[in-house]
């Protein structure tokens, strides 16, 4: 089974472009993780299984909370860069705004999100090889993975055979626990 959980809000200006960009978490999201614990603690198919690890992706907005949850459930966390936020390349930082009156490579992915490379950075595609690589080398037993939108929005894709349209559309909200998805290794 994989639970999937997004990080706390980062600290980052509205409308900000960040895949890879390590921005900074919001102050006092502690409050909500010692809660999240319990919640992660009580799950039913995590007491009788084991929940060994947290898997997250390395940037600080997913492995500073995922250390934290993992020491209060008493179990390893684990960085794996295959559960990194899609690279923005040249756009890392950069408003929307912004990105759409000065950049033509913005507008035409836009409009081909689905297969085009940003400018510097990654293809959907090429994200969610790297997404899928992990998930089905994934060991049996339950699984929580703490990441990012883009990544959740794959593995709903993957998991439950959802388009790309239906995924990439799902509201993903921060730091609540999400699905218990039956993975097939």
């Amino acid at each position: 089974m994989l639970h999937l959980l997004r990080h706390p809000p980062a600290d980052v200006s509205p409308g900000v472009c960040y895949g890879r960009l390590d921005v900074p978490l919001i102050p006092g999201w502690e409050s909500s993780a010692d809660e999240l614990a319990k919640q992660i603690s009580m799950l039913p198919y995590i007491t009788t299984n084991g929940l060994r690890a947290i898997y997250c992706s390395p940037s600080r907005r997913c492995a500073v909370p995922a250390a934290y949850l993992a020491a209060r459930l008493e179990i390893a966390h684990i960085c794996d860069e295959h559960l990194r936020e899609m690279d923005f390349g040249d756009w890392e930082g950069r408003t929307y705004e912004d990105l759409w009156r000065d950049e033509p490579a913005y507008r035409h992915w836009t409009e081909n999100w689905q297969s085009a490379q940003i400018p510097g950075g990654e293809s959907l595609p090429m994200v969610n090889k790297r997404v899928w690589k992990f998930i089905t080398a994934l060991p049996e037993g339950p699984a929580l993975l703490l990441t990012h939108a883009g990544v959740i929005r794959l593995v709903w894709a993957q998991t439950l055979a959802e388009s790309l349209e239906h995924a990439m559309s799902r509201s993903v909200p921060f730091f609540e626990l999400m699905d218990q998805i039956p993975v097939k290794h």
